[in-house]
């Protein structure tokens, strides 16, 4: 299921990138193809904006500069054409007329030129004639000329004699709000867009965005909203026209109506979350499917382990049964020990099979706990004279050292079935002829009860992994160590159900040492004891 997610995954991404692909080439075509359209119109409102300069260029022949219009001429022509709202006339800061082989100059407007503006303009004309054709009506010089470090642009045209010479120029500097107002901003009001975007009846600036600069790289224009765009081209203005780098970009606007739902975003969020939940989906179902084969080894064994444990007293008392059955005691007191025998593995079948129903309650939540002032040392005696016959079958001799009157507030029966199990558990482990002793030691209002064997003991890494159910030590795979895997789990459930604790130690003789802490304990007087009632244990404390 990965491999075939991960195959449609790449699939999916490959093509949305080469979906990415063709929509980003389509989009920098158009952004190419408006700033070619922007480029067609700037030069065209040049040639307009420069018709009285021209006019006065391509008059009739004259054979010498001193026949031609003064430069105020030009000026006033200009200022005619501009009194008449002509909104395609530049407006100048200065225009002048100079003789291009005596280099007298003339200047006339509302700014004065200077001797190095003059001597500048002179220097860039000789140099600017050197391209310019005889099919000209006019051409554009541009650069720094003072300190101020402003980059200025100077259009000219040229007059010629009857042979075709060139005799003098005018000229004149556009002033700058002018070149603004008139070409740019001119040329972005009036570009026909349509040719790109069929149909749009919105204005060219909500479109594109456009910015002019000089030769030098310093910016002429920029439009009012320039919003910055991936999607942008690049055009030149011809030398004549003023040499203008224009770049066009396309603004969101545009893109929404030439690509249909916009831009694509990317693919790879979706299609990377896709591939990591299908991981997720796989690892969680791989997780399952072992916790699954793992519950079934469980339940396996859990049903071959009670089902051993069931075995050995049920033979045990049809044994002993039968033989009294058939009459082969000769005694009353063979019979009483028959019985006996009989009567303890009736009690051990009954333990296991409390320990079951106290596991599968507790799984419920369903295991009510009923505390009552009990004899903690009368309780344990009772459990230890009850084990004896089954420790004295395996050879291992029970040791108990026990403080008096140590009573507690708990479920006796509950209790007493944990020390019966940890009793069952060290016998399992402890070598015949070894022993098992038992402690009960009061500390302040908690009282502990010690169980120490004589085996091999619990590793201390396994010392916490004892206490869950179905769990055996690797150790004892192996070995004919039987059990329900249950019994130590069971007296952790209790023991915690009383507010209290279990550990496991090492012993001090060697072995293992079962801790069980009980809470809420006291010295019992001798009225305490028979006093099952007492709701308070500082007030039997004091009895």
């Amino acid at each position: 299921m990965l491999v075939v997610v991960a195959g449609l995954t790449l699939q999916g991404w490959q093509t949305a990138r080469k979906h990415e692909r063709t929509v980003d080439t389509a989009l920098r075509s158009y952004a190419g193809v408006a700033a070619t359209l922007y480029r067609e119109r700037v030069e065209a409102l040049v040639t307009v904006a420069l018709t009285p300069m021209r006019m006065l260029a391509s008059a009739r022949a004259v054979t010498s500069a001193a026949a031609l219009p003064a430069a105020s001429e030009l000026h006033d022509s200009i200022a005619a054409v501009i009194a008449c709202k002509c909104r395609t006339t530049l407006k100048p800061n200065f225009v002048f007329r100079t003789d291009l082989r005596g280099n007298s100059f003339q200047a006339a407007g509302d700014s004065s030129v200077s001797p190095v503006l003059q001597r500048w303009i002179i220097g860039a004309l000789s140099r600017a004639l050197e391209d310019y054709q005889p099919s000209q009506t006019y051409g554009a010089i541009s650069g720094s000329v003072d300190a101020e470090g402003r980059t200025r642009v100077v259009y000219f045209s040229v007059r010629r004699n009857s042979a075709g010479e060139a005799v003098a120029a005018y000229g004149q500097e556009p002033a700058t709000r002018a070149l603004d107002s008139v070409i740019f901003n001119g040329a972005l009001r009036e570009t026909n867009l349509q040719r790109l975007i069929v149909g749009d009846s919105m204005p060219n600036d909500s479109l594109i965005a456009v910015a002019a600069y000089h030769k030098s790289g310093t910016l002429a224009y920029r439009s009012a909203v320039a919003v910055g765009s991936a999607y942008s081209g690049r055009e030149r203005v011809s030398a004549q026209g003023g040499g203008f780098t224009l770049a066009v970009a396309l603004k969101p606007t545009a893109i929404a109506r030439l690509v249909v739902g916009g831009v694509p975003r990317s693919p790879l969020p979706l299609f990377g979350g896709l591939l990591g939940l299908t991981s997720v989906l796989i690892v969680i179902a791989v997780a399952l499917t072992w916790r699954t084969w793992t519950l079934a080894r469980l339940r396996a064994d859990f049903t071959s382990s009670v089902s051993h444990e069931l075995r050995t007293p049920i033979t045990q008392i049809m044994l002993f049964a039968e033989t009294i059955a058939l009459g082969r005691l000769r005694t009353v007191a063979e019979c009483r020990r028959e019985a006996r025998v009989i009567t303890e593995e009736g009690r051990r079948l009954l333990d296991l099979i409390e320990n079951v129903l106290h596991f599968a309650r507790s799984e419920r939540y369903e295991l009510p706990i009923n505390r009552q002032l009990t004899n903690v040392t009368s309780l344990i005696r009772e459990a230890v004279s009850g084990f004896e016959p089954v420790a004295s079958a395996a050879g291992v001799r029970l040791r108990v050292t026990l403080e008096e009157d140590v009573g507690a507030r708990l479920d006796g029966p509950a209790v007493q079935r944990c020390v019966r199990n940890v009793l069952d558990n060290a016998l399992k482990y402890a070598t015949a002829g070894g022993e098992a002793h038992i402690w009960l030691v009061l500390s302040g209002t908690r009282a502990s009860i010690w169980i120490d064997d004589r085996g091999p003991g619990v590793p201390a890494g396994d010392r916490e992994r004892v206490w869950q159910p179905f769990v055996r030590l690797e150790r004892d795979l192996n070995q004919a160590v039987g059990g329900s895997g249950i019994g130590l789990a069971v007296v952790r459930d209790i023991v915690v159900r009383h507010g209290g604790a279990v550990r496991v130690e090492e012993a001090p003789g060697g072995g293992a040492r079962f801790v069980l802490e009980l809470p809420d304990a006291c010295r019992l007087g001798p009225r305490a004891v028979h006093d099952h009632s007492a709701r308070d244990l500082p007030r039997a404390a004091e009895q």
